[in-house]
């Protein structure tokens, strides 16, 4: 019986051990590495961590649908920087209620910009250059935010996943 259980305590630790190897983690198929932040003037320091509510949940469901492409924002090879704002300007028709004509619908406009994060340190150290956008997408929705975040997030990492290939 002892020897039973010394097979099964060392079978379970090859197994503990091949679970934690480097090979199988997802990190490893990363061939390409972002960070994301918000630009907004009204928080202190222009620019906040983190993606939006809705480019979060969009990235935790389709993540798997990029697996060259991680999010590291520790030792990023992309910064992904996103802003967005309410507009009324446009075209929509004003909506009708109760026979009384209301305002149009007001627009989220919600832009993403990448940038190699090589250009962004330089940019750091010599404040005398401006790094330009390797890529840019916009996007607005009429009827619900979500979508423009979503749709935005989804370029983007479809920029990323070009990227890994080259």
């Amino acid at each position: 019986m002892r020897p039973l259980t010394i097979l099964g305590i060392a079978l379970s630790l090859v197994i503990s051990a091949n679970a934690q190897s480097p090979n199988d983690s997802p990190q490893t198929k990363c061939k390409v590495r972002f960070a994301v932040y918000q630009s907004n003037p009204h928080i202190p320091g222009g620019m906040a961590s983190g993606m939006s509510k809705e480019q979060g949940k969009w990235y935790e469901k389709n993540k798997t649908r990029y697996p060259a492409i991680c999010l590291d924002s520790d030792k990023p090879d992309y910064l992904l920087v996103w802003s967005s704002r309410f507009s009324s300007e446009g075209q929509p028709e004003p909506v009708i209620i109760g026979g009384t004509v209301a305002a149009p619908m007001e627009s989220e406009y919600v832009y993403v910009s990448i940038f190699k994060a090589t250009d962004f340190q330089r940019s750091q150290q010599d404040k005398s250059y401006k790094p330009v956008p390797v890529y840019y997408t916009q996007h607005d929705s009429w009827w619900t935010y979500r979508k423009s975040h979503q749709k935005a997030m989804e370029d983007a990492l479809k920029f990323l996943a070009d990227e890994s290939k080259k």
